[in-house]
């Protein structure tokens, strides 16, 4: 369903869109209007609003909306420290495994020997005949047995840290990524904010954002202003 919007003609138009009177005011596709220069047209309301308090609306929408920006800002905020904590994770495990890719030659070196100095023991000690020999034979053979095991696990980590650097190397890069994606967020909220605190005349020494704004309307507003719905506690500035 295509959207539509309420317009009306500040000249009489007479153009591929068709022939329309100055002062018309019609709903037409947002399509057709976007075709229509701006100079023909000003934005309006539908008929049955006109008796509404525009500013009053207007001030109200701007209100609910200045909620929910600040609600959205402080779950940005939120992320934004998330995202930071994730970057400084992200970065200690990478700089973890760079210094872990140093040192695995030197303990696969030291793995070797052990491996050589235990297998030379376990081939040097003599066949076991009594008990004890076999006790001791048997302590060979099990420092001997996880000289190797040890020996072998440090050559598959090795094959693998290449790969694992690369995978950390990403992930930093996305979390650096994430986080700035994050901080122009965090500046779009904070404009839409200021936006925002700029038609509701809300002032830099103002610390509740939902306090009641001072009105500021085009042209005078007389004390008798008629409104829709509950009374407009807005109170007029004062010199």
């Amino acid at each position: 369903m295509s959207q539509t919007m309420w317009i009306k003609f500040k000249k009489t138009y007479s153009g591929p869109e068709g022939v329309f009177a100055k002062g018309r005011r019609i709903e037409l596709p947002a399509e057709k209007v976007n075709r229509i220069k701006s100079k023909f047209y000003e934005k309006s309301c539908p008929p049955w609003e006109d008796h509404l308090d525009r500013a009053a609306v207007d001030q109200a929408a701007a209100r609910d909306a200045m909620a929910k920006a600040n609600q959205h800002l402080s779950n940005l905020q939120a992320a934004a420290g998330n995202a930071a904590e994730k970057v400084s994770c992200s970065k200690k495990a990478f700089e973890d495994l760079a210094e872990r890719t140093l040192a695995i030659d030197g303990l696969i070196e030291k793995a070797e020997k052990r491996d050589a100095k235990k297998s030379k023991q376990l081939g040097d000690t003599k066949t076991p005949r009594s008990n004890k020999e076999k006790d001791a034979y048997a302590v060979f053979e099990n420092e001997a047995a996880d000289a190797r095991t040890e020996l072998a696990v440090l050559m598959a980590e090795q094959k693998r840290l290449p790969a694992l650097a690369q995978k950390a190397e990403g992930q930093l890069t996305v979390a650096h990524a994430d986080q700035q994606l994050i901080e122009i967020e965090l500046a779009e909220a904070k404009a839409d904010i200021e936006s925002l605190k700029g038609f509701l005349g809300i002032k830099e020494t103002d610390n509740d954002d939902s306090k009641e704004p001072a009105a500021e309307t085009e042209g005078e507003q007389g004390d008798d202003q008629i409104t829709e719905g509950p009374a407009d506690k807005t109170k007029p500035k004062t010199d």
